[in-house]
């Protein structure tokens, strides 16, 4: 069996958060939930990576990930 890192090339470091608070997101952006109206709970945030060669494509912005944990829906804002 191959190492992660032979099977998928070099490893990457991963920029971001899991729980928490998010850094620079305003309470004002964080949206309601499309199916009970409750505002969505925050849970990871992730930014693009040093290089273009392995980074993601957030516009140079970072990504936040949300849920609605009783209606189990997700949301992804850049910002």
């Amino acid at each position: 069996m191959r190492e992660p890192g032979e099977r998928f090339g070099q490893q990457r470091e991963v920029l971001g958060s899991l729980g928490g608070n998010p850094s620079y997101l305003e309470n004002e952006r964080v949206p309601a939930c499309p199916s009970c109206a409750v505002t969505m709970e925050f849970v990871a945030h992730l930014e693009e990576g040093m290089t273009y060669e392995t980074s993601m494509n957030l516009g140079g912005q970072l990504g936040y990930v949300l849920v609605c944990r009783p209606c189990r829906r997700g949301a992804f804002l850049t910002g």
